[in-house]
């Protein structure tokens, strides 16, 4: 087993997750639009329950799409963190390093596709924010068109903190080395 199999394995796993929320997200929000479309006189219009239907549908395909595309193009991911180096590359060995780079990529990975998959939800919400704002008298603090920032800023840092992780996971790894060597901790077992 190389890095390469490693990263491969990683992402399917992840992939398999991503598909198991996907499918564990649908039934619940499904009975969650049914309560909204049956009680409009507490939550708004129908319009509104649409929009959420639609929303969580969207949030469920993006897990399922993000799941499958995990599992089915794991070569092109691995070949973006450990590209081919032809014949001469060992096959069996792989370093701590390159375990390291793989769990960074991982959980930036994990952070890019939970930013995404917010992202219906957070435009739902948006909507909901302007019928409110638009229904009130005047600006009010604890309305939704003021916490939905909050959100938006969260999106924002969870995605750019993922895609910093994906891509600098051999970057990271090399500073944990150079940590570890700094402090004396052994290193047993790890290709320098």
């Amino acid at each position: 087993m190389n890095n390469r199999d490693i990263c491969i394995l990683a992402f399917k796993i992840m992939g398999i997750y991503l598909l198991i929320q996907a499918i564990v997200g649908l039934p619940t929000m499904l009975t969650t639009a049914l309560m909204l479309m049956f009680s409009h006189a507490t939550f708004g219009s129908a319009a509104m329950s649409v929009g959420y239907l639609f929303s969580g549908l969207l949030t469920c395909g993006l897990q399922f799409l993000a799941g499958a595309s995990l599992i089915t193009k794991t070569d092109v991911l691995a070949g973006l963190l450990f590209p081919q180096r032809g014949a001469e590359a060992d096959v069996h060995a792989f370093s701590l390093r390159d375990v390291q780079t793989v769990a960074f990529s991982i959980v930036g990975l994990v952070f890019m596709v939970q930013a995404i998959v917010q992202l219906p939800s957070f435009v739902m919400d948006c909507y909901v924010a302007m019928a409110y704002s638009k229904a009130a008298a005047g600006p009010n603090l604890d309305s939704p068109s003021h916490r939905f920032f909050v959100v938006l800023f969260q999106m924002i840092v969870k995605f750019a903190a993922g895609a910093w992780l994906f891509w600098s996971g051999r970057v990271l790894a090399d500073f944990w080395h150079k940590l570890r060597i700094a402090t004396g901790t052994p290193t047993t077992g790890e290709k320098q």
